[in-house]
């Protein structure tokens, strides 16, 4: 199995597999992209978005598809820079307001809430995002074998608190060594802004 097909499977494997459990984003910053380049996915009737309305745009001719896991509402798969990139939004539902709670919660509290078995948190920012709670996360995962080869995944994650809902929009990548990994989110960093900046909520 060549590198960069092993690359772009585990990118499939992550986004059907780790993407739900994540969370969070940075302030919104680079320009939106541009319409000509993009597609819109509105989560207005999906069932797995359980009320909540919510768009986001990505790159037009990107593979589009339902994520496998209950909380994840769709994945959008593709190249940037050379880069394979998985882009993912999912949406947790809770039974009461998280704004409140969400505002109130440290930086040391998004990254213990946020922690799981197969990854560690390196990092966590806590700011407010057009009058909604929001964290930026950011997430390096376990090593995957796969094919012979040794897969390091990285990735950011925007969760922002609105009403009952968590929405978290996910941008990572992978690669065959942690620096190369590093590089690989830096050369995806400016669609990663993009990917948040165009997150909205329609009341």
């Amino acid at each position: 199995m060549q590198l960069d097909q092993v690359k772009k499977t585990l990118c499939f494997l992550i986004a059907t597999a780790i993407f739900p459990l994540t969370s969070a984003d940075a302030q919104p910053q680079g320009k939106p992209l541009q319409p000509a380049l993009t597609q819109a996915f509105d989560t207005t009737g999906h069932v797995k978005a359980n009320g909540a309305r919510v768009t986001v745009n990505y790159p037009a001719g990107w593979k589009a598809q339902d994520g496998v896991q209950p909380k994840a509402v769709h994945n959008f798969l593709g190249d940037y820079a050379s880069v394979p990139t998985v882009l993912s939004l999912s949406i947790e539902v809770h039974d009461a307001d998280v704004e409140s709670t969400c505002g109130q919660a440290t930086k040391e509290q998004w990254i213990k809430g946020s922690a799981a078995a197969n990854w560690t948190v390196t990092n966590a920012q806590v700011f407010r995002r057009r009058g909604k709670s929001a964290a930026m996360i950011e997430i390096t995962a376990q090593p995957i074998k796969l094919g012979g080869f040794v897969i390091h995944s990285q990735m950011q994650s925007m969760v922002v608190c609105h009403k009952r809902y968590m929405i978290k929009a996910i941008c990572a990548t992978s690669n065959n060594t942690p620096e190369l990994t590093k590089s690989s989110m830096q050369k995806i960093a400016p669609l990663c802004q993009q990917y948040f900046d165009s997150l909205t909520l329609k009341e």
